[in-house]
């Protein structure tokens, strides 16, 4: 069989997925499909109240955007709408707004240095009129309670893709981009099983949460601690000093 075996891409993806399988999260079984380490993150700030279904988010985000560097067409197909609770009270009453309607969504502290809040939520949909019946639903739900502009937002795809990628209006595929996705679709596996928080880490993430938001000066934690602060206030020894 001739040909030059060094222009073979997309054909050829085991080439760029080296690092990958050399670090152990993706690895090839006796099928001969490609399969992922999927695990519960135990030092996850996020609580997930429903995973999103048909949605491969570590084979679009973490494996195909930073590899070839595109946007994958499943993630220019979702639509999130974004809460950004103030306090923590308010996060804690939107994880139960998850967990009550059983959207696909998540809400946790916000690390990430790119986003300026300390708290956040993200209810996952597939079309842009999905995205803003979730949103209509968001709203009336919070009404009185998250009402600061921009609080709540629908958006493209995820933030990390717009910071990479740019404007999400202006994402498109190319031919060879789709034929790239087909090659990985074939060759992943699909049947991938994902459960939402477990409750024992739900807990254990919640206690971080509480931590988070003493550390960053946000009283609403005494809720969550019948009242106590999280550490004894310091001795103090200074004296005022009057003028006059």
């Amino acid at each position: 069989m001739e040909g030059n075996y060094f222009q073979t891409e997309p054909i050829d993806i085991i080439e760029k997925l080296k690092p990958f399988f050399k670090q152990g999260s993706l690895f090839i079984r006796d099928d001969g499909k490609i399969d992922r380490n999927m695990r519960h993150d135990y030092d996850s700030p996020w609580i997930f109240a429903r995973t999103a279904p048909n949605r491969d988010c570590f084979l679009y985000m973490n494996l195909f955007s930073p590899t070839w560097k595109m946007v994958h067409s499943r993630c220019q197909e979702c639509w999130k709408v974004v809460v950004k609770p103030r306090t923590l009270e308010q996060l804690f009453n939107l994880l139960n707004l998850q967990q009550e309607l059983n959207l696909p969504s998540k809400c946790g502290i916000e690390l990430r240095e790119y986003i300026s809040a300390l708290y956040g939520g993200y209810f996952y949909n597939n079309s842009l009129e999905e995205g803003q019946e979730c949103y209509d639903l968001i709203k009336s739900r919070f009404k009185g309670d998250l009402l600061e502009e921009n609080s709540t937002i629908l958006k493209r795809g995820c933030t990390e893709m717009e910071r990479d990628f740019g404007d999400s209006s202006k994402w498109s595929t190319t031919d060879y981009q789709l034929q790239l996705e087909s090659v990985l679709q074939e060759a992943f596996v699909q049947d991938i099983k994902r459960s939402p928080t477990p409750d024992y880490l739900i807990r254990y993430i919640q206690r971080k949460w509480i931590r988070w938001a003493y550390s960053n000066g946000d009283i609403t934690y005494k809720l969550y601690t019948e009242g106590k602060p999280l550490l004894e206030p310091y001795s103090m020894y200074h004296k005022e000093v009057k003028n006059g």
